[in-house]
């Protein structure tokens, strides 16, 4: 029996039986809703297994498993046992720890954080100092560089969290609070303030103050794994020339940017928690105004574009806003909350077509429970006469190195904004084109969709900067003649050429200069 008949077989007997789903009557068609999404997926993209826990009004009202935690195995995924490493979402833990601190007056959004760091300091680039909030924005300036140093193949690899903070610190490449472009850096120096501030690791104070209160017993944020965590841990898979291979757990060395584990049913919890204005049963983590103000805009790269809500990410379906964060490393984890409905989900698969599948999967199932029109694009609309040669050129992503050799690979990452019959086009790798059309000044829609970009525009009239609604997490700068690609891989080729033609003509030229020596001396 081939893979994907196993899987098919697996997912039809899970729908048949319920796969120990728990849900409430007025979820009733919930399951198989999901259950069609979920078979729809697993035959679209190269999945080994999925884990999804759906909670509304305080209850879980779905929690299923999809596939397998591990192929070899055929050991099947369950929502209340498999762990999955929650990735980025740990961030969501991280910031919640801030605003307890905030919550208790030890620590102020508004401080420069160098006053909460005892060991090292951040340097003065700028005159504007790098406040806490900037932290939870992602607006710290931060260059971002190479993954290099990451990730540990193993627990006991992991170094400190102090110590790996000096060893990887980052240039200041712009002044904080001007751009927000997503930094796994200034999430584990938040982490490094909760230590400092509370007196606890990291890791030791989101035990005691989040995860024991909440009852997330499943969940732990130590490495190496605990050994209830290490057994039960689904196995990680990497796209492979004949399918899906097994590859080792990835370990976080700044962990509170990404290193937690939990299973869904235990994040449910937590979302219950944020939902319920930071109470779950008789446990209370955050005070109501505390939640309320976390929930808040905090930042946005413009007025008509959702931003980022103290940590969280806003999104918007059907003009609804909802708050998310996703995650990647050896699992592809997704986390949803619509405060207003009393709704939200967290999904995790442990194969990397996760990453689309968890779009693919928010997508729908916020139509289903948001109910959806029929009609999601922005239009019809009718070309405009803007002067479109102010958005027109080549953008980048501002999350990139800027003072190492990966500042090449960054570079890579440039899509085109062109013009055509009144509409602007972009056409970013992997995506393919989109069509835009102005609904305000520098504010377009994409006319087949509900998206929208948001330019800046410089002093001389030209945009410096794009942000889409899609990506509130970076922005994209407009890309000068000396900051392209192709010259500066030209520029690497030249010094790589004159470097190894140093190196094969050296020993040529100290023979010649031998003999001449040699010469002068009979």
């Amino acid at each position: 029996m081939t893979r994907r008949l196993r899987l098919f077989v697996l997912l039809v007997a899970s729908a048949l039986a319920g796969g120990g789903a728990a849900l409430a009557a007025t979820d009733a068609g919930l399951e198989s809703f999901v259950d069609v999404v979920m078979a729809d997926h697993f035959e679209r993209f190269e999945l080994a297994g999925a884990s999804v826990t759906i909670v509304r009004d305080g209850a879980i009202v779905l929690s299923k498993g999809y596939g397998f935690a591990d192929l070899a195995s055929e050991l099947a995924v369950d929502p209340a046992t498999t762990v999955f490493s929650t990735a980025s979402v740990a961030k969501l833990f991280t910031w919640t720890a801030i605003m307890q601190l905030v919550e208790r007056g030890l620590v102020d959004l508004d401080t420069d954080v160098n006053a909460y760091l005892s060991a090292f300091q951040i340097p003065d680039t700028f005159a504007e100092p790098i406040l806490v909030r900037h932290l939870l924005a992602h607006t710290a300036g931060f260059e971002d560089t190479p993954v290099v140093g990451l990730v540990a193949r193993s627990g006991d690899r992991v170094p400190d969290l102090e110590m790996a903070l000096v060893r990887w610190l980052p240039r200041r490449v712009r002044p904080a609070g001007q751009i927000i472009s997503y930094s796994n850096y200034g999430s584990a120096l938040a982490g490094q303030i909760v230590a400092e501030v509370s007196g606890l690791t990291w890791e030791a104070y989101l035990e005691t103050h989040i995860l024991e209160p909440l009852g997330m017993t499943r969940s732990s944020p130590r490495q190496p794994l605990p050994a209830m965590s290490s057994v039960d841990l689904a196995t990680s898979y990497a796209d492979g020339a004949g399918g899906l291979v097994e590859t080792p757990f990835e370990y976080t060395t700044i962990a509170p940017s990404g290193g937690m584990v939990a299973t869904t049913d235990d994040m449910a919890r937590f979302m219950i928690a944020h939902l319920q204005s930071g109470r779950y049963g008789d446990a209370r983590i955050l005070d109501e105004s505390t939640v309320l103000r976390m929930h808040t805009q905090l930042t946005a790269h413009h007025p008509s574009l959702p931003g980022n809500a103290h940590g969280f990410w806003e999104g918007d379906v059907n003009g609804v806003r909802y708050l998310h964060h996703r995650g990647d490393t050896s699992s592809y984890t997704n986390l949803v909350i619509v405060p207003g409905h009393g709704f939200g989900f967290y999904v995790a698969y442990n194969a990397p077509a996760g990453s689309l599948a968890r779009d693919a999967f928010a997508t729908a199932l916020l139509d289903h429970v948001l109910d959806a029109s029929e009609d999601r694009s922005a239009g019809p609309f009718v070309g405009t006469s803007s002067a479109h040669d102010t958005f027109v050129g080549t953008y980048g992503d501002t999350r990139l190195s800027v003072t190492t050799v990966a500042k090449l690979m960054g570079l890579l990452s440039t899509f085109t904004v062109s013009s055509a019959d009144g509409l602007l086009v972009t056409a970013i790798p992997g995506f393919g084109e989109q069509r835009w059309a102005e609904v305000e000044p520098g504010v377009f829609a994409d006319v087949d969709g509900p998206e929208r970009l948001a330019f800046t525009i410089g002093p001389d009239d030209r945009a410096t900067h794009v942000a889409f609604s899609a990506f509130p997490e970076t922005s994209f700068a407009a890309t000068r003649w000396f900051d392209r690609f192709e010259l500066h891989g030209a520029l690497f080729l030249v010094w790589l050429a004159a470097a190894f033609s140093s190196f094969v003509a050296w020993p040529f030229f100290g023979r010649v200069r031998a003999g001449r020596d040699g010469a002068g001396t009979v």
